[in-house]
């Protein structure tokens, strides 16, 4: 089981970078203002720094998720209930 989470953590690292690096795969470059102009600069901007938001949303997730079913066992009954509950 513990194998499982494991391979889940470094999936959510391996998918996180391939986001985060999503716009330089298919554009071929890194960002190089002389390629665009204008309207398209601050686009291509906006794109990029989505990307890596998301990408780091997604690694924060799988660190997040390994950590947390480490610190509460699923054998455990009601460990993942909040405790306000009704």
């Amino acid at each position: 089981m513990n194998s499982n989470k494991f391979a889940i953590l470094v999936c959510s690292l391996v998918i996180g970078v391939f986001i985060a690096l999503s716009p330089v795969i298919v554009t071929g470059h890194w960002y190089d203002i002389t390629h665009v102009i204008g309207n398209l600069l601050v686009a291509e901007f906006i794109v990029r720094t989505i990307a890596i938001v998301i990408g780091l949303l997604v690694i924060f997730s799988g660190i997040k998720r390994f950590f947390l079913s480490r610190a509460l066992p699923s054998d455990v009954p009601n460990a993942n209930k909040d405790k306000f509950d009704i």
